[in-house]
């Protein structure tokens, strides 16, 4: 199959001709107006290019929204402010955790391979959260070696 994208296949259609006078609808008839598009630069001769009417032409009157209560509005607004706290908790704490898994990568060369994302790159949470997996899982595993170690060494100098 070939690798082009949708936009560079043409599409060969009969030429439909767009009513665009007020109160219609945009239905078509084929008799064989200039509404279509003849598109001769990207190679594709002699195809035929159907321009997509527009949904409307009229601009669209907003409707007032009735007023609310003041203690409606009052109580949203508490509501909106705590969660904007939270929310701005919430990033601090991920901002936190990011800072001290760098950190200590800096110090561990070999969890350094866990973060190599660019001082550039701004991490989203769910990366961090990843990020600290990680680090869990190859702290356990640095540990895991040297209890390991330790129970060899041990182990060496209790029969010495």
């Amino acid at each position: 199959m070939n690798e082009e994208s949708i936009d560079s296949i043409p599409v060969v259609v009969e030429k439909v001709s767009i009513d665009r006078s007020p109160g219609s609808h945009g239905s078509g008839s084929t008799n064989g107006n200039k509404d279509t598009d003849k598109k001769n630069d990207n190679g594709w001769n002699g195809c035929t290019y159907v321009k997509l009417p527009s949904a409307s032409r009229k601009p669209k009157r907003r409707r007032r929204k009735p007023a609310l209560p003041e203690k409606t509005l009052k109580v949203r607004k508490s509501h909106n402010d705590v969660e904007k706290e939270y929310r701005t908790r919430l990033k601090l704490r991920f901002e936190n955790l990011l800072a001290i898994l760098q950190a200590s990568s800096v110090k561990d060369k070999s969890l350094s391979e866990i973060y190599s994302t660019g001082v550039d790159h701004a991490c989203s949470r769910g990366e961090v959260l990843d990020a600290a997996r990680r680090h869990i899982l190859a702290l356990e595993e640095k540990n895991d070696k040297l209890f390991s170690k330790l129970k060899r060494l041990t182990g060496s100098v209790a029969l010495t």
